[in-house]
C-alpha cells in the first residue's frame, strides 16, 4: 500500500511540474532533491488481517517560506512554476492518480508497483551514505523489501 500511494503521488507531481520527482524512503516525495510532500501510513490489523489503511499525504502547494530546522531544504508548487494553486482542484487530480494504484494494489499488479516505485527511488544504484544503529556506512540501495526495509 505504502508503494502504490508514493507512486501516484508521485507521479501526480511529475504531471504538474517538470522537474525530477523522487520517493525518498521511507516517506518524502523529493522534487530536484528538495522536499515537497510526504506521506504517512497508519494500518490496523484484527487478528491476522489488515483491517484499515489511513494515509495522509500532505505536499508543499502554496508555501513560499520554510524553516530549516529539519535540516532538509523544501519547495513548493509555487516556487517552482511561480503560479498559485486551489487545493480542492489539486487534491481531486492526486487522488485519480492514487486511486489508478489502489487499483492495481487491488488487481494484484504488485510487479508493476515495485518497479515503478524502484524507478523513482532516491538514490537507486547509487553509494550513498546510510544510518543504523548510531552507525554511518556507505551502502548502494537497491530496493525496499516486502517489509518496507532498506536493500
Amino acid at each position: 500500500m505504502n508503494k502504490a500511494i508514493a507512486c501516484g503521488t508521485a507521479r501526480y507531481i511529475a504531471s504538474k511540474l517538470d522537474a525530477d520527482v523522487k520517493i525518498k524512503w521511507p516517506n518524502d516525495i523529493l522534487v530536484d532533491n528538495k522536499k515537497i510532500g510526504g506521506i504517512l501510513m497508519e494500518n490496523s490489523i484484527r487478528g491476522n488481517v489488515l483491517s484499515t489503511v489511513i494515509a495522509g499525504i500532505g505536499i508543499n502547494l502554496n508555501q513560499l517560506d520554510f524553516d530549516f530546522n529539519f535540516g532538509t531544504h523544501a519547495t513548493s508548487f509555487r516556487i517552482i512554476t511561480n503560479k498559485r494553486y486551489s487545493p480542492e482542484s489539486e487534491v481531486a487530480e492526486l487522488f485519480k492518480e492514487v486511486w489508478f494504484d489502489y487499483q492495481r494494489l487491488m488487481s494484484k499488479d504488485f510487479q508493476s508497483i515495485n518497479e515503478e516505485y524502484r524507478n523513482l527511488l532516491y538514490k537507486h544504484g547509487e553509494e550513498a551514505k546510510f544510518k543504523a544503529d548510531h552507525e554511518i556506512f556507505k551502502g548502494i540501495l537497491l530496493d525496499v523489501d516486502e517489509e518496507e526495509l532498506l536493500l
